[in-house]
């Protein structure tokens, strides 16, 4: 019988929680696979084997190949992947308070973008090259987080908002820009000032991802 694709997740240690979503590790089989995922905040991807490539929905041209290590910036629209028979990917996805504290740039930057990992963490080809040398998902997603953790350890300063927006996106009980700026106690003014830096979208644009 021909292999399968596989996806397996993992929930990440209570420490991490706040700022990871989850581990997950996608291995293509014999089939290869060629998928839209769904919008969604910052993603951190390594290609353990084989070739990807991605690529935006409603852009022009074939996806453009994916890099060994790349992060994602949060997404707006959804986006086309494709990794050939054989691949294995191993991602996790960030929080915004995750970005926040992990990369510290301005989301806005780099929504529905991706960038090599290297140009903001030198140190992650030899990272990468653990991974390849792991053999199974427990010793990866294990060196992810000390990878995480080390990093984590000493946080870069962070916007005292992140964690209230956040928490009022994730609820789901906001549904206009004045309720949610109502909700975290913020003229809408700041509102649209803070969204774009801390998630990378103007509030209308989240609530709008958000359903």
């Amino acid at each position: 019988m021909e292999e399968q694709l596989s996806i397996r997740f993992r929930v990440p240690r209570a420490a991490l929680a706040p700022d990871v979503t989850s581990f997950y590790l996608l291995d293509c089989a014999g089939d290869g696979v060629d998928d839209w995922l769904h919008p969604e905040w910052a993603n951190i991807r390594f290609a353990i084997r084989g070739s990807w490539a991605w690529g935006v929905a409603g852009e022009r041209g074939v996806p453009a190949r994916m890099g060994e290590a790349t992060l994602f910036g949060p997404m707006a629209k959804a986006a086309r992947i494709i990794g050939t028979p054989g691949a294995i990917v191993i991602g996790l996805g960030l929080t915004p308070m995750g970005w926040a504290q992990l990369v510290g740039e301005p989301a806005n930057r780099f929504a529905n973008r991706a960038v090599p990992l290297a140009a903001l963490f030198p140190e992650t080809g030899g990272l990468l090259a653990e991974l390849r040398q792991a053999t199974d998902d427990e010793q990866r997603v294990a060196l992810l987080e000390r990878w995480l953790e080390a990093r984590l350890s000493v946080p870069k300063p962070c916007d005292p908002h992140v964690d209230r927006l956040q928490r009022a996106l994730v609820t789901g009980n906001v549904s206009t820009v004045p309720a949610f700026a109502d909700e975290v106690c913020v003229s809408e003014r700041t509102l649209e000032r803070l969204c774009p830096k801390l998630f990378g979208f103007a509030p209308k644009k989240l609530l709008r991802r958000q359903r």
